[in-house]
């Protein structure tokens, strides 16, 4: 069984934000980076203790990056790295590096085309990006880079296999020696239910053929984590003839068996409600949710800061040690 509870953090508490970058710092703890308040944007440091529930506000210095949502962000060690992003004026194609101890920014090289709403992740000493919007035409890409933090230089991948539409406002998680990826936006303003995985060591995409009949509804910006050998995939919206609808549901792909599960909440008089562009870290076995938005009456985008946790029962999370099974692809 699944349950909700939301908590109320004291402290410093960050604005009404949606799309920033939200990591796990420790077992303790998650980092906010950016987002938008849907009334501007900002380039602030958040720490939320999640155990004291506290929020606070870091002070950094160097050369901080500008105001802006929609990046990626891994940890590598000591450091944040920031990729991407968007201010309605302009597309990000700079990258950032934040010291953990010292809380400075240096600016690192610069990487591919300005893009926002992709998905980065870490694998090794290396941040890969894929996709991601790049202008206000709509355009989207499906292109994949690596970032050697060791040499400090990027390379486009040019991978094999059945490669990803292009599209945006995507999740992505890394397990084992795959990056897999779900669901989006593609060029026609259509939401997408694909998933996809990426070999690391064989530089191959290959689209995943499922098992069940369960399977998630076409799905824009929702947040995702990996727990055990799920990838959980939380909210989100789609449209349909213009008409959008907002999500709450949680689905959870199971790796190891190829098959999507509905995995439903307690009922209880706490539930978090329907959001998307909303984001989602794991500490310690408990998902955290924090901000996003919703269509409230009126056609009005309502941005929000609220903090969710959704705990999870130990028996939904797998001991990998116990299974060894194959992924089933469907290579075209």
């Amino acid at each position: 069984m699944l349950e909700w509870e939301q908590i109320e953090p004291t402290g410093d508490i960050p604005p009404n934000t949606c799309k920033c970058g939200f990591l796990t710092l420790n077992e303790e703890q998650i980092i906010v980076f950016g987002g938008s308040s849907g009334f501007g944007y900002n380039n602030d440091i958040w720490i939320l203790d999640v155990k004291k529930k506290e929020w606070s506000l870091i002070e950094t210095t160097g050369e901080k990056p500008s105001p802006r949502s929609g990046v990626t962000a891994v940890i590598y060690k000591d450091s944040l790295f920031v990729f991407g992003g968007f201010d309605r004026r302009k597309y990000y194609g700079d990258f950032y590096k934040l010291d953990l101890n010292t809380w400075t920014w240096k600016e690192l090289p610069q990487g591919p085309s300005g893009r926002h709403s992709h998905v980065g992740n870490l694998y090794g000493d290396d941040k890969y990006i894929f996709g991601g919007r790049l202008n206000t035409e709509g355009k989207r890409a499906n292109d994949l880079w690596k970032y050697s933090i060791k040499s400090e230089k990027w390379e486009e991948m040019k991978p094999f296999g059945h490669i990803p539409s292009a599209r945006s406002s995507l999740v992505s998680a890394v397990f084992e020696d795959l990056m897999f990826i779900f669901g989006g936006i593609d060029d026609q303003e259509e939401g997408l239910n694909d998933l996809y995985s990426y070999s690391f060591s064989n530089n191959t995409w290959s689209l995943i053929h499922t098992q069940g009949e369960v399977e998630p509804p076409l799905c824009v910006s929702p947040s995702a984590v990996l727990s055990g050998s799920y990838l959980l995939v939380i909210g989100g919206q789609n449209r349909i003839n213009h008409e959008r609808f907002d999500f709450d549901h949680v689905y959870a792909f199971d790796i190891l068996r190829s098959e999507w599960e509905k995995w439903d909440p307690a009922i209880t008089k706490n539930q978090m409600s329907k959001r998307s562009c909303h984001v989602s870290a794991m500490v310690g076995s408990k998902v955290v949710v924090f901000g996003g938005e919703v269509l409230v009456p009126v056609s009005y985008y309502k941005h929000m800061n609220e903090v969710w946790i959704l705990h999870l029962l130990s028996d939904l999370v797998n001991d990998l040690s116990h299974f060894q099974k194959e992924l089933i692809f469907c290579d075209v």
